[in-house]
């Protein structure tokens, strides 16, 4: 988290890669509780105009790395489901 510290909490699309980037080195460092509530927390804060498709993608890289590690439970069900909700639904 220490490299989105320069930027303030709602400035666009580098916080939320920055966040999802950090998540994602959790999930592969097995740390998949912060991993996930991380994701899903930048996931439930982003503006729907800045929910883009690599957003999006890089959401689904952290729940990629989340299911290699765990096949199933709250660890990989909770970013899965904010993602299928459609931008200004979380």
């Amino acid at each position: 988290m220490e490299a989105s510290r320069p930027y303030p909490a709602r400035t666009g699309i580098d916080p939320a890669l920055l966040s999802l980037e950090t998540a994602l080195c959790l999930a592969h460092d097995r740390n998949p509780t912060e991993a996930r509530q991380l994701a899903a927390t930048k996931m439930v804060r982003i503006a729907p105009e800045q929910r883009t498709p690599i957003v999006e993608e890089r959401a689904r890289e952290v729940i990629g790395a989340l299911l290699s590690g765990a096949a199933s439970g709250p660890t990989v069900r909770e970013p899965r489901e904010t993602l299928a909700l459609p931008p200004g639904r979380m």
